[in-house]
């Protein structure tokens, strides 16, 4: 039964349908197997295979093969390292540096205040219309499958607040 396990656990994090495929797409995929692999306790192993131990692999493996599928965090996650790789590295956002904001802000002839962190969990919403990718770059396009089409509208909800509180 291990080995099922093992291949299901695999399955969850292979090319094809990757840990982030699932937790992206569904948020319980890679859940469903390790808790399959929970099941198998030390006092299963080298048992008589048992139907308890059938059942949680059953619904873990069809669980994963009828899921929603993306590979857009994989994506992206490949294009940020792809820019680290090539030397293509963003400026570190003003509002982030935090020992030399008053200099720049100075600098600049911009407002301290401007410049300060706003801290996004103790706003309405938990958003807070900073750029942290300043030069626009976008790594992570959702797809519109399973629950990324929810993630997609947050970010063009977020995006749009953005567009509009920029003067």
């Amino acid at each position: 039964m291990f080995h099922i396990l093992l291949r299901t656990i695999h399955y969850a994090t292979a090319a094809a349908c990757t840990a982030s495929a699932l937790t992206i797409t569904t948020a319980r995929g890679l859940l469903h197997a390790t808790d399959a692999g929970n099941g198998l306790t030390s006092v299963n192993m080298g048992q008589p295979e048992t139907a308890w131990d059938r059942i949680p692999l059953a619904h873990a493996t069809v669980y994963i093969a009828t899921a929603p599928k993306s590979n857009r965090a994989y994506l992206a996650i490949d294009k940020a390292l792809d820019d680290v790789k090539h030397g293509r590295t963003l400026a570190v956002p003003p509002h982030l540096r935090t020992k030399t904001r008053k200099k720049l802000a100075a600098a600049s002839g911009t407002k301290a205040s401007d410049m300060d962190y706003q801290y996004s969990h103790d706003s309405e919403g938990g958003y807070i219309p900073q750029a942290y990718l300043p030069e626009g770059r976008v790594y992570y396009e959702p797809s519109a499958n399973g629950l990324e089409v929810k993630i997609r509208e947050r970010l063009d909800y977020w995006r749009k607040q953005f567009d509009e509180s920029r003067p």
